[in-house]
């Protein structure tokens, strides 16, 4: 399959639309992503990246852990080594080390600010756009 040109994250990504702060709590993040729709929340310290929580870690931690997890911070529950990458990075880039990685999203920083999120679900997206 040859393609037609080169895509951005700039073009595919979509805006962060939610965002947590350090202290905030597994029921506070549980809560903005199901009010949200969204599987993947940004834990943010101050204008720095700290880390992610996914909908499926959350719900790992509170099946094996029960309601009381719900009060942990997500800090101490949040994955911290987050895969990031530039705006002006190609697509194609981004989907072969989420592939690699197994991993469902990347995060968008410019200049060192985080800006976007990419998820599989954009993936599919940008993927019936092109079909």
């Amino acid at each position: 399959m040859t393609r037609r040109h080169q895509i951005t994250m700039r073009e595919c990504m979509s805006r962060l639309p939610h965002e947590l702060e350090v202290g905030a709590t597994v029921a506070e993040a549980s809560e903005a992503m199901t009010k949200g729709g969204f599987r993947h929340l940004p834990i943010m310290d101050g204008p720095r990246l700290f880390g992610l929580v996914t909908r499926h870690d959350l719900d790992q931690l509170l099946a094996a852990r029960g309601p009381e997890a719900a009060q942990l911070t997500v800090n101490e529950v949040c994955l911290r080594e987050v895969y990031t990458i530039s705006p002006e990075a190609e697509l194609v880039d981004a989907v072969r080390e989420m592939r690699r990685r197994k991993i469902g999203s990347v995060l968008v920083k410019d200049a060192g600010l985080v800006i976007g999120i990419f998820t599989s679900s954009d993936a599919l997206r940008v993927l019936a756009d092109l079909l």
